[in-house]
């Protein structure tokens, strides 16, 4: 049966390379796979509660609000999609017999409804399935998928784009809406260790990008937008129009990108550049000024201290009122969260919790509840505490 809910790839600790965006070639060894209890050191007025324990799935990845059920989606690495009205799960698809889990940054990577199909369609970003065999690559593929009486079956796939890939890691994958038919979508720069083919500075190629998608019944039209990044594996638009993008580093620094109008083609630097320094793999270039034509990140951390992976982000227009108002991120290796913001022309990050969870993503929950996934499966919620003297 189609809708038969299949195992996950347990995610057990090795020597493998990946964190949405590491290599073998860096001798990094993810750290022992966690199985986070909710535990919050912060500032704030925030209360971390487990929202959703479904560790038999894998990682989650990416949610959805589906209104017609009023259910949020959760999408997993392995394929699964499950619905979740806040008391029973279902399972809405399993899309594992289409995409590859060769290796631990593949699978199933982004999803988001179609505009004005009455929740009847939904665009996902996947590798797609291959042999597994050697170092042989699979592309990037972003595909349409008809829903019918509320389900996903992969008989209804139909594939819109490819994207060929050098590599099996720093894929991307991370799909969402810009408004009027139009759509972001994010592409590794096609894997291995240092940009060996110069993506990220090869306009001609789709790698190491954001693509500009203008998608309707009747067209599909697809450009890269902007270029120089290295694994952008989350982005959000504020409500200025402005974007922001969380960009995996390679080894020294994580980036926080932003630019005031989301549309206009950027040079984000990538493989020329980490962070605000010229590319090198022993982490001691001081800041230099930007080349001509290369825009620097807004932010950068470096992997002091343990932080290693940085897992974008929503603007924050929802939610808590402490988070709102800035762009939301998080680090995979010590679960610390920050929240950048733009503060008069002055722009600020404060860290907003220090936690226990390997982040993979961010969601929104039912009632506006901040979820964090964690790459042990869990999914946990943060909420603000509640006054007892609060009538509401």
């Amino acid at each position: 049966m189609r809708l038969a809910v299949l195992f996950s790839v347990i995610f057990i600790s090795s020597t493998f390379s990946g964190c949405l965006g590491f290599e073998d070639e860096d001798k990094f060894t993810w750290p022992e796979k966690k199985y986070a209890d909710c535990s919050l050191t912060t500032e704030y007025d925030l209360v971390c509660e487990t929202y959703l324990n479904l560790l038999s799935y894998g990682a989650p990845i990416a949610s959805l609000h589906y209104e017609p059920l009023d259910e949020i989606w959760v999408a997993y690495l392995d394929g699964n999609i499950l619905g979740y009205n806040g008391d029973t799960i279902r399972p809405v698809g399993n899309l594992s017999s289409i995409i590859s889990r060769c290796h631990y940054e593949q699978g199933l990577l982004g999803m988001v409804f179609v505009e004005g199909q009455d929740f009847s369609k939904i665009l996902i970003s996947y590798i797609e399935k291959d042999i597994c065999e050697e170092s042989h690559a699979a592309p990037l593929v972003l595909a349409e998928i008809n829903l019918e009486n509320h389900i996903l079956y992969t008989e209804y796939v139909t594939v819109l784009e490819k994207i060929e890939q050098p590599y099996r890691n720093h894929n991307g994958g991370y799909i969402m809406y810009a408004g009027n038919n139009q759509y972001l979508w994010g592409i590794g720069d096609g894997g291995s260790s240092g940009d060996p083919h110069k993506n990220g500075q090869n306009e001609s190629t789709p790698l190491g990008s954001i693509r500009h998608i203008e998608y309707t019944n009747d067209t599909y039209e697809s450009k890269t937008l902007h270029y120089g990044l290295r694994n952008p594996w989350r982005f959000d638009i504020d409500s200025e129009g402005g974007l922001w993008i969380g960009d995996v580093g390679q080894k020294c620094f994580e980036e926080i990108n932003f630019i005031e109008k989301w549309n206009e083609t950027t040079n984000f630097g990538w493989s020329t550049r980490e962070g605000s320094h010229d590319f090198n793999l022993d982490c001691n270039s001081s800041r230099t000024a930007a080349p001509e034509g290369v825009t620097d990140p807004l932010l950068e951390y470096s992997h002091t201290g343990g932080d290693c992976s940085v897992t974008g982000g929503f603007w924050m227009d929802w939610g808590p009122s402490d988070l709102q108002n800035g762009y939301l991120y998080g680090d995979f290796c010590t679960g610390k969260m920050w929240l950048a913001k733009n503060e008069s022309g002055v722009f600020t990050e404060k860290v907003i919790a220090n936690t226990e969870i390997q982040i993979t993503g961010f969601g929104r929950g039912l009632n506006d509840e901040l979820l964090i996934f964690d790459w042990g499966g869990q999914i946990v919620k943060l909420e603000e505490i509640q006054n007892p003297d609060d009538n509401s």
